[in-house]
């Protein structure tokens, strides 16, 4: 079900290889001073972002339950997000979420229950755009600023989702062997 304020929603699974961040993205990455994981996903999520400006995300898509969708928050639902802060949500938020509810807030952070870690073996690709003035005021409203929340709040290129989506696949392609 497609909201004006996300009308471009791409999305690709893969299953993850071996491989690491290679040294020359580490680099970059350290240069600009954001810190490397060390996990493929969200490197190369990363260096996607300084390098083009558009956010994208990763999910461990073995802990998705069922469909994903996005959707505004029901009220009284919650998120911990990635930095361990349970979020008490409006009918305000923006929100991606499965079968068991909220799992990131559109264009500001993912949750904690979805991250990638060591352990991820299939990611869910998010590659989107996000209206600028919701993220915006989702931003102020829970003190959460992020670069992803700063570029989508100041307008992001739509025509960028699908092309940052592909791009990404293509770095984990090339770093650890994924395969689509």
């Amino acid at each position: 079900l497609e909201i004006p304020e996300c009308p471009v929603y791409a999305t690709a699974t893969l299953a993850l290889g071996k491989g690491a961040t290679p040294e020359a993205a580490a680099a970059f990455l350290a240069t600009l001073g954001a810190g490397v994981k060390q996990l493929a996903a969200v490197d190369a999520s990363n260096e996607l972002l300084y390098r083009y400006g558009h956010p994208t995300h990763a999910f461990d898509a073995d802990k998705l339950r069922g469909a994903i969708a996005v959707r505004f928050a029901r009220t009284g639902e919650s998120l911990v997000t990635l930095d361990g802060v349970e979020r008490k949500l409006t009918a305000e938020d923006l929100v991606i979420a499965d079968d068991s509810g909220p799992i990131a807030f559109g264009g500001l952070m993912g949750g904690e229950a979805t991250k990638v870690t060591e352990a991820t073996r299939r990611v869910l690709l998010e590659s989107a755009f996000f209206d600028p003035r919701t993220v915006r005021l989702m931003a102020h409203r829970h003190n959460l600023h992020t670069d992803g929340g700063q570029r989508f709040g100041r307008g992001a290129d739509p025509a960028m989702a699908k092309v940052a989506r592909d791009l990404l696949a293509a770095r984990l392609q090339a770093w650890c062997g994924a395969t689509l």
